[in-house]
């Protein structure tokens, strides 16, 4: 199984994300204004890491933190510029509220009721969101022809319909998540495909009960425009897409029972239990029916 990136149990990330945040709170002290504003200055840098630090996405990670480099790059160049230059950074930066002594205070009450509203969650635990590491190779790039120390062969995993290649176990944090929204997903289809079909009876009483009224009040029926017309359209819709899923789920399934072959085949070749004849045999048998699939 491809290595994960979870943001909170990576010191490397840790390390990056203080040196950061100390460079920019070192900068903002060497600014030549008042004591307040550079108070506020700090404070709006502790509230922007506070709020971004639950961040899990790595591509939005890797946005917020050039964000924050840049910020370093123009503290910096205002602290050696004009006085202008200076004056107009903070301003931007920390509003004209932050300034005051008195929005200071109140502002120092609210981090500390949002500290003690962080302290009363810590008892509820949640599991952290992971994500796999940028530029992971996709599964179904495999077999990779070579790799470094010994050849691990994957079995094929069927959940509840849902096939997937198991590496190692434990199984995967991600892809658990992935299984489960599937699954999820595809109960979710199953429920509205039979709450429309409870409806569909109740709309064929709706027409009838229209079809009534036309007859007795003499009124010209509409028969393109039909209670169950639009429900039996809407039920055929969820059907298909249950169908597609399943289509593409065995198409999958299929695809990954050739790699899970080809990585066998490759495994005892680099044991040196069979000969490159019989590995090439089998991967252009393996390469051919997935064409065919």
């Amino acid at each position: 199984m491809p290595p994960h990136f979870v943001p909170t149990k990576s010191g490397v990330h840790r390390v990056a994300c203080l040196a950061l945040y100390r460079s920019l709170v070192r900068k903002g002290s060497q600014l030549p204004i008042g004591e307040h504003q550079q108070y506020a200055l700090r404070q709006v840098i502790k509230n922007l890491f506070r709020k971004n630090r639950k961040i899990q996405s790595p591509s939005k990670i890797v946005e917020v933190l050039n964000l924050g480099y840049q910020s370093l790059d123009t503290l910096r160049y205002a602290s050696s510029g004009p006085l202008r230059v200076v004056s107009e950074l903070v301003e931007r930066l920390t509003g004209p509220k932050l300034l005051l002594k008195e929005e200071d205070s109140k502002h120092t009450s609210q981090c500390q009721l949002s500290l003690e509203s962080t302290k009363r969650r810590k008892n509820t635990q949640v599991a952290p969101i992971v994500w796999p590491r940028p530029n992971t190779p996709l599964v179904l790039s495999r077999p990779f022809l070579s790799i470094s120390g010994k050849r691990r062969v994957p079995t094929l995993v069927n959940t509840n319909g849902i096939p997937h290649l198991r590496f190692k176990k434990p199984q995967s944090p991600f892809l658990s998540r992935i299984i489960r929204n599937k699954i999820v997903q595809r109960q979710k289809r199953f429920d509205r495909s039979d709450l429309l079909k409870a409806e569909i009876a109740i709309a064929r009483a709706e027409d009838e009960w229209d079809h009534i009224l036309s007859r007795t009040c003499k009124i010209e029926e509409d028969n393109s425009v039909r209670w169950a017309k639009a429900h039996v359209s809407a039920r055929q819709e969820v059907k298909a897409k249950i169908q597609a899923s399943h289509i593409k789920n065995t198409a999958l399934g299929r695809k990954m029972d050739n790699i899970v072959e080809m990585e066998k085949a490759l495994a005892e070749k680099e044991q040196g239990n069979v000969d490159t004849s019989h590995l090439s045999e089998v991967g252009n048998r393996r390469v051919l029916s997935a064409g065919c699939a």
